[in-house]
């Protein structure tokens, strides 16, 4: 009896055991893919047109752990603790750019001088200005001023026996723009109706009566 019930436990926790090494070989397959797709990840955005024929940009949204974006984002993850957000949950980086071409500014009163038409340019990280000035005012051929915005949702940290406050923030590099409005909405996933409580008691109750009359 004894020898029986010894190796059916041995089976048992054999099972067990290959069953935990399948699951970890699966897991480390799906996280070196989950990397691979990190890498090789391109973040130029993509266009289509809304039903109301607006232009509507977007790029493929990537599935992944903290555990993977550490090891191929690490200075993205960096940036995230130094913003003091704990278990992020959507991690949004966005780069744009703002173009004004040929805007013209002309003075209100004549220029005592000469007449003249010169050229000026402007470059920086942010921002790049190019145009002419001239005795009636100032030509604006081009004004470009790039962008990128890092959204991250998850808990601040307020320090020690505080609770964490849940939040959704924005970080611009840019010293010439600022973020005036933000809004965030978190879509909770519909339920299918197998994962519904009413429906699992309803299996169990079942299960229970076919049992009895057994």
């Amino acid at each position: 009896m004894e020898s029986r019930t010894f190796s059916t436990l041995f089976i048992v926790v054999t099972l067990v055991l290959l069953a935990f090494n399948i699951k970890t070989c699966n897991s480390n397959k799906k996280s070196y893919v989950s990397i691979q797709n990190l890498l090789q990840y391109k973040d130029s955005a993509k266009v289509y047109k809304s039903k109301s024929d607006k232009l509507v940009y977007y790029n493929d949204a990537l599935e992944v752990s903290e555990k993977e974006l550490r090891i191929a984002k690490d200075s993205l993850m960096k940036v995230i603790d130094d913003i003091k957000i704990k278990k992020p949950k959507t991690i949004t980086k966005i780069v744009t750019e703002i173009v004004y071409k040929d805007v013209p500014v002309y003075y209100t009163d004549t220029l005592p001088c000469d007449t003249f038409n010169i050229p000026f340019t402007h470059v920086d990280d942010w921002i790049t200005i190019n145009g002419r000035s001239h005795n009636e005012g100032l030509d604006f051929k081009n004004i470009s001023i790039t962008n990128d915005l890092l959204i991250v949702t998850g808990e601040k940290k307020n320090g020690l026996f505080k609770r964490n406050q849940p939040v959704v923030t924005v970080t611009s590099n840019n010293p010439y723009l600022d973020v005036k409005n933000i809004t965030n909405y978190e879509i909770k996933p519909k339920v299918p109706f197998y994962d519904k409580w009413w429906f699992k008691g309803a299996l169990v109750g079942a299960g229970v009566l076919i049992g009895t009359r057994l």
